[in-house]
C-alpha cells in the first residue's frame, strides 16, 4: 500500500536536473520578458523590483536549498553561485550545515536577504541557516521544534492570503533516528492544524529512494499522513558508489504549478535544490530589466559625425536674429547627428562588480570545471571524478590568489585615504547585523 502512495500520490512533482546556463536559461528569461512595467519609478535593475513591481510574492513563491559544509569555507563558493544564476530573487535560500558557532562572526551576508540563523549549541559542524528576502515579513516560531534535529521555522506575513510557515531542518545523521521522526511527525499534526501554507526543507539523511527502508516508509507515512509531498525525486548526493536522495523540499500545497529542480554545482557534496511556484504567473507578469544605456563614441563615429557636421546647411542658424531661434536651430541639427553617428547602446547585462577579481578567464574556467563535475556525477567513473578534482583544486588555488591579490592591490593604493581603506575592508569582510535564533 506504501508503495503505491508513493508512486501514484506522494511523489508527484517531477524534479529536473539543471546546469547553470540551464537555469538561466529556463527561468530567468522569464524575468527578462517583453512585457515593460508602465512604473517609471520602479528600479528594474534591483532584484527586490520582481516582487514590488508586480506583487509576485502573493503569487509566486521560490525555495532554495544549499548544504553548505561549513559558511565559513564555502561562503564565496555559494554568493559567486547566486551570481551565476543572475541573482534570481528567491524568496528565501536555506542553508543546512552551516558549522557556526555563537562566536562567528557576521561575515555571511547576501545582498537584499536578511540572515536567520540557528547554531549548534554543542560540539562542531551542524546548523542552519535562511536568507530571507528584504521585501517579505516575517516572525520567527521559536514554538516549532523537532527533536532530533537542528532546526528553524518562521512565519511569512500574507496581507491578502493566509500565511506560509517554513521551516529549515538538518538532521545529523548520528542522532537517534526513532525520535526524529516520532517528533517531525507530532511537528507536522502541529502545522496542519493551523491551516497554513508549509513548506519543511532541509538535509534529512534519510534516503527518500530506498523504499526497503523501514526509516523511510515511516518518514513517508508521516508526510502522506498529512498531505505533505516531496518537491524533489531525484539524487541529491552522488558519489562514485551511490546516489541517495536526502534533501528535500516537503510541503502541503496540491494545487500549484511548481517547477522543481537540482543544480550541478560543487559547494558541497550535496547538489542544491529549489521550487519555484505558479512559473506561469512568473512569465506573464513580470516586467524588462532595465538596461544602462550609454554613448559609443569611437574615432569612427566621431569622424562620421565631422563629416556630417561639415556638409550641412548652417543658414537658417547665422541668418536667424533672434539669438534664442538659432541657438534651437543649432541645437536641434547637433542632436539629430549625435544620436545619427553616436547612437546609445546597452550595456553589458552581466556585471562581476561584486567579484572583481573573477576575471573572463576564471569564468571560463569555471564553466569548465562545472561541466567536469556534471560529467562525473552522470558517469559515477573514478577516472572522471579524478579528472574534475585536480581541475577544481588547481582553480580554487587561482581564485584565492586572485582575490588575495586584488585586496592586497586596494589596500596598498588607498593606504593614505582612510575612508576608502575602511570602504575595503568593510567590503572584505561584510558589515550587517545578522539575526541568531
Amino acid at each position: 500500500i506504501l508503495r503505491d502512495i508513493i508512486d501514484q500520490n506522494l511523489i508527484n512533482h517531477e524534479s529536473s536536473y539543471f546546469a547553470i546556463e540551464n537555469f538561466n536559461s529556463r527561468f530567468n528569461s522569464s524575468l527578462k520578458g517583453d512585457q515593460v512595467n508602465d512604473n517609471t519609478n520602479a528600479n528594474s535593475n534591483n532584484p527586490s523590483s520582481f516582487y514590488s513591481n508586480t506583487d509576485l510574492r502573493t503569487r509566486s513563491f521560490s525555495l532554495l536549498h544549499i548544504n553548505a559544509r561549513s559558511l565559513n569555507k564555502n561562503f564565496d563558493s555559494i554568493d559567486l553561485f547566486l551570481s551565476h544564476l543572475q541573482n534570481f530573487p528567491f524568496s528565501l535560500i536555506g542553508i543546512s550545515e552551516t558549522w557556526l558557532h555563537a562566536n562567528s562572526p557576521p561575515l555571511f551576508n547576501i545582498e537584499k536577504y536578511k540572515m536567520f540563523r540557528s547554531d549548534r549549541k554543542h560540539g562542531k559542524g551542524g546548523g542552519v541557516a535562511l536568507y530571507v528576502h528584504n521585501e517579505i515579513k516575517i516572525k520567527l516560531r521559536p514554538d516549532l521544534h523537532i527533536e532530533g534535529a537542528e532546526d528553524l521555522f518562521i512565519e511569512i506575513i500574507n496581507d491578502s492570503s493566509k500565511n506560509t510557515i517554513v521551516g529549515m531542518i538538518y538532521r545529523p545523521p548520528n542522532h537517534n533516528i526513532e525520535t526524529f521522526l516520532e517528533r517531525f511527525d507530532e511537528c507536522l499534526n502541529t502545522v496542519s492544524q493551523e491551516n497554513k501554507n508549509v513548506y519543511i526543507m532541509g538535509d534529512y539523511n534519510i534516503n527518500l529512494l530506498n523504499t526497503e527502508n523501514n526509516y523511510t516508509l515511516k518518514l513517508i507515512n508521516s508526510l502522506s499522513s498529512y498531505a505533505f509531498h516531496p518537491h524533489i525525486n531525484n539524487p541529491t548526493r552522488i558519489s562514485i558508489t551511490s546516489k541517495t536522495l536526502i534533501d528535500n523540499i516537503f510541503s502541503n500545497i496540491i494545487n500549484e504549478n511548481f517547477s522543481n529542480g537540482i543544480i550541478y554545482s560543487d559547494i558541497s557534496d550535496h547538489l542544491p535544490i529549489f521550487s519555484i511556484s505558479n512559473l506561469n504567473e512568473l512569465a506573464h507578469n513580470t516586467h524588462t530589466t532595465k538596461h544602462e544605456m550609454y554613448r559609443k563614441e569611437t574615432k569612427r563615429n566621431i569622424e562620421l559625425l565631422n563629416i556630417d557636421l561639415a556638409q550641412e546647411d548652417w543658414n537658417n542658424v547665422l541668418d536667424e536674429n533672434d539669438a534664442n531661434m538659432a541657438y534651437e536651430h543649432f541645437n536641434k541639427k547637433l542632436l539629430f547627428y549625435y544620436d545619427k553617428n553616436i547612437p546609445l547602446v546597452k550595456s553589458k547585462t552581466y556585471k562581476n562588480s561584486k567579484h572583481p577579481w573573477i576575471t573572463k578567464g576564471i569564468m571560463r574556467s569555471i564553466s569548465t570545471r562545472n561541466k567536469l563535475y556534471k560529467e562525473a556525477l552522470k558517469s559515477q567513473c573514478n577516472q572522471q571524478f579524478n579528472k574534475y578534482k585536480h581541475y577544481r583544486n588547481k582553480l580554487t588555488s587561482i581564485i584565492r590568489l586572485s582575490r588575495k591579490l586584488h585586496y592586497s592591490k586596494n589596500v596598498e593604493a588607498n593606504q593614505s585615504n582612510i575612508n576608502s581603506l575602511w570602504k575595503t575592508v568593510n567590503n572584505l569582510i561584510g558589515k550587517k547585523k545578522i539575526r541568531q535564533y
